[in-house]
């Protein structure tokens, strides 16, 4: 996978978490398709952080 697809699946699953989603409906969601595991590390790490402006 390409970083650039990398980059558009962690944008697009910061803002379905923004819209209320739960980890498993983002990992679920066909725009980003990744492990629950994978979305749950990266909203530990950057989850109060306000990426969305």
């Amino acid at each position: 996978m390409s970083r650039s697809l990398n980059e558009m699946k962690i944008r697009e699953a910061l803002r379905l978490k923004a819209t209320g989603l739960n980890n498993t409906q983002i990992a679920e969601s066909p725009t980003v398709g990744a492990a629950r595991s994978i979305i749950f590390e990266l909203f530990k790490c950057c989850g109060r952080i306000p990426l969305l402006t």
